[in-house]
């Protein structure tokens, strides 16, 4: 199976550059596409990770749009499955093996309902209440040809989450919404620092619809 990850970054390289490596230690080494905005931030890259990552330039706004690109771009590497992730998410290291066998096992659209959260030296589980699933995703190659490999809508910066369930939940194929990501081997975990994002702590922690589960984790075992 030959999965794809997607990642699109914005003027946050250290970040960005974490997440890649993280990606290259996967124990199942995915095809990394990774879009960027600018000319500075492409070159850097390539010079960095050589043909060990695809690197394609986009502006990022309207982000729907960069995305988009992106997809277009991971279609090239002929995938099995795609995982959309963002540029400050790290994958814990069997993430990639977990979903593979996910999708082998028949989903075709995997969501969570859980990711954790490090910040300031402390790592929290939080549990996100709406049916929605955000953030980290995954779509079989049947769902992303059954969708024309159309997953963001082009015109939106914001709630683009949310256009891409609606239609991976109109093409009729398998969701899967996982509740517990460490019962599953899932492991997201979002790093909050001092660059821009749409979802900041402090936005997220007292964000109604989130429940806190609790901080006591370590975060090398979670990754």
């Amino acid at each position: 199976m030959k999965p794809v990850v997607l990642i699109c970054s914005h003027e946050r390289m250290a970040m960005t550059c974490s997440n890649i490596d993280s990606l290259l230690a996967q124990s199942v080494v995915p095809t990394v596409v990774l879009v960027v905005s600018n000319d500075t931030e492409r070159k850097f890259y390539r010079l960095k990770y050589g043909n060990k990552v695809i690197v394609g330039l986009h502006p990022n706004r309207p982000l729907g749009a960069k995305f988009q690109f992106g997809v277009r771009a991971s279609r090239g590497g002929n995938p099995d499955l795609l995982i959309i992730t963002g540029s400050d998410d790290i994958l814990g290291k069997d993430f990639v093996k977990n979903a593979c066998q996910l999708v082998t096992d028949g989903a075709d659209f995997i969501g969570l309902k859980q990711w954790f959260i490090f910040h300031e030296e402390v790592l929290h589980l939080y549990q996100y209440m709406p049916i929605i699933p955000l953030g980290t995703r995954v779509y079989s190659r049947a769902m992303l040809e059954q969708l024309q490999w159309h997953l963001f809508d082009h015109k939106r910066d914001r709630l683009l989450d949310d256009y891409g369930f609606h239609e991976a939940k109109r093409s009729g194929l398998k969701i899967e919404i996982i509740e517990d990501v460490m019962a599953a081997g899932l492991n997201v975990v979002s790093i909050k620092g001092d660059w821009s994002m749409l979802n900041p702590y402090e936005k997220m922690k007292n964000h109604p619809n989130c429940k806190l589960l609790g901080s006591n984790y370590d975060p090398e075992a979670i990754l």
